[in-house]
């Protein structure tokens, strides 16, 4: 369940992002008809908004904590709920957005090749001290003919833990260093490897097996 990891951070994201060569439309008609059908579908996303770098944003209230979001930006979609309740929401939301893009987005021609999921979360009040997993196969998105040869290749599992400091007084290096190592030990021991790295070691096996 997504709300299990409420106890280890105060906000938790799961986003996916669709990223294209060619640019979007960005046509009035186009975006409002796009984020209109978003509308129906979730009538509580109510906030529609555009951004200093000509993104598109259509999101739920955020002063309850939890909220979803869409956005269109010149090369890429973007969909996601802020500290969902569980996994199959936010599921259900991307496969909304990945439905709706095809046609109304005039992207009909194009094909998936790479899904590469990523998740950052907050580990401290301030936001401050974060951890990012993401999982990355190492078939090159430039050679898509290779991917049926690429089955057997490595797949990276990345985990981050980063600290920002804040923007006035002095920065304590060594004490961030040693808290980070801290917790990137804690959080691999406790839950990177017994709910990823465990998982994906038994699907790869399994696949072997075929």
């Amino acid at each position: 369940m997504a709300n299990a990891y409420s106890s280890l951070c105060d906000d938790f994201f799961v986003d996916m992002f669709v990223n294209t060569e060619l640019d979007l439309p960005v046509q009035s008609d186009t975006v409002l008809a796009f984020f209109e059908r978003i509308q129906k579908q979730y009538p509580s996303m109510a906030s529609f908004n555009r951004r200093e770098s000509s993104e598109f944003c259509l999101e739920e209230d955020r002063r309850s904590g939890q909220y979803r979001w869409v956005s269109l930006e010149v090369d890429r979609v973007g969909s996601g709920i802020v500290n969902p309740s569980d996994f199959g929401e936010v599921y259900s939301q991307d496969r909304f957005v990945l439905g709706l893009i095809p046609y109304m987005l005039d992207l009909s021609s194009s094909k998936a090749i790479d899904f590469s999921p990523s998740i950052v979360v907050a580990l401290s009040d301030d936001s401050r001290t974060q951890a990012r997993i993401s999982v990355e196969s190492k078939t090159s998105i430039y050679d898509p003919d290779k991917i049926p040869q690429a089955l057997d290749e490595a797949i990276s599992l990345s985990f981050t833990v980063r600290q920002y400091p804040y923007g006035a007084g002095r920065f304590d290096v060594l004490k961030s260093f040693e808290n980070q190592c801290h917790l990137a030990e804690e959080l691999m021991a406790d839950r990177i490897v017994g709910n990823l790295v465990r998982p994906l070691i038994n699907v790869i096996a399994q696949k072997r097996l075929i």
